[in-house]
């Protein structure tokens, strides 16, 4: 499931965009100016909070409370008009947010609408908001929207061993797997130590033992090395952001120090 979906509630014919939002998206939606005021809607219905699993889920209760805020503010500020179109949307996005079934709500909600239906937006999200709130301004609020966007950018987890690279790509709340996501060192690239016993001009076998675990390290190197430059490629061409390196520290540490700029720049633990 994608961490935002886009649903076009209203409008001449009710189309559901089932995209993930972008950035690019926000800015439009920031640079709104509806002509009537907004009411921008976060909700964290994310089931997974305790305060959600009561017989009325804390995010319906903190959702009441928020809306009769933004009525008071309405009443203060507001001319009568206003403020009866303000009590009729409140009782009107309480109504829907309740009719939404729970992959609906997904783990939050951000809904922007007005009072005469210009704009009504709602964004299913997978990771959710800090808090429930409403705002009821001239244009959408839209900090909460970008910081979960911003939480769910597209992350690399690259685990590191000594003979094997695997990529996963975690994003909008869920992992997946790229199409070039395995690295493996090529076998049968060095003879197991024990052909060398007897050979004319070699000692022990302890020292035989040593040779062989040199080449293995040589190996492993150069694997490392070559595989870190292939990984530095792809984390450009998957647009990651972020990489996390997972692993042992005397593996990741000389993995990181071979991946090219600007993937080593993007390494953030």
């Amino acid at each position: 499931m994608d961490l935002l979906t886009g649903t076009r509630a209203r409008g001449a014919a009710n189309e559901t965009d089932a995209a993930p939002l972008c950035m690019d998206q926000i800015r439009d939606l920031a640079l709104r100016r509806p002509g009537t005021p907004v009411l921008s809607l976060y909700v964290r219905t994310d089931p997974r909070d305790p305060a959600n699993t009561a017989a009325v889920p804390g995010w319906l209760v903190e959702l009441r409370n928020s809306l009769r805020a933004v009525s008071r503010e309405a009443d203060e500020r507001e001319s009568r008009e206003r403020r009866m179109a303000i009590r009729e949307l409140r009782e009107r996005v309480e109504r829907d947010v309740l009719a939404l079934d729970p992959s609906q709500r997904g783990r939050g909600l951000a809904w922007f609408r007005t009072a005469d239906g210009s704009v009504d937006l709602r964004f299913t999200l997978q990771l959710p908001p800090p808090r429930t709130l409403a705002r009821w301004d001239d244009r959408p609020y839209i900090s909460p929207l970008a910081e979960v966007a911003g939480r769910g950018r597209a992350t690399g987890v690259v685990l590191v061993s000594a003979e094997a690279v695997r990529l996963m790509q975690w994003q909008d709340g869920r992992v997946t797997e790229p199409a070039r996501s395995l690295y493996e060192i090529e076998p049968g690239q060095w003879r197991d130590y024990n052909a060398y016993v007897g050979y004319p001009g070699r000692s022990a076998a302890g020292l035989h033992v040593a040779e062989f675990d040199q080449r293995v390290r040589e190996w492993r190197h150069r694997f490392l090395r070559a595989t870190a430059q292939a990984v530095g490629s792809q984390v450009t061409d998957l647009g990651w952001h972020r990489v996390l390196l997972v692993g042992e520290p005397r593996v990741t540490g000389p993995f990181r120090q071979q991946l090219p700029e600007p993937a080593s720049g993007q390494v953030i633990g």
